[in-house]
């Protein structure tokens, strides 16, 4: 299912898959609208969240989303 199509919604459980920059938040995307994005993604878990990102994307080693550690601060 997308983001966009979980609004609304609840779930028991949440997988976010692939939390790279330039994926979460993408590269042509303003950031606040690619932060209420993952926001929407994130707010559909009713007792489990899971984030998850790949150490290496397209064989090439990449950075995590800055969403993740913004989430993990609050």
């Amino acid at each position: 299912m997308t983001i966009h199509k979980s609004k609304g919604l609840e779930f028991p459980a949440v997988f976010v898959m692939g939390m790279i920059e330039g994926v979460m938040p993408n590269k042509q995307g303003e950031i606040e609208e690619e932060r209420r994005i993952a926001f929407v993604a994130m707010s559909r878990a009713m007792k489990m969240l899971y984030l998850t990102y790949p150490q290496n994307y397209m064989g090439r080693s990449i950075k995590k989303s800055r969403f993740i550690d913004e989430t993990i601060e609050r």
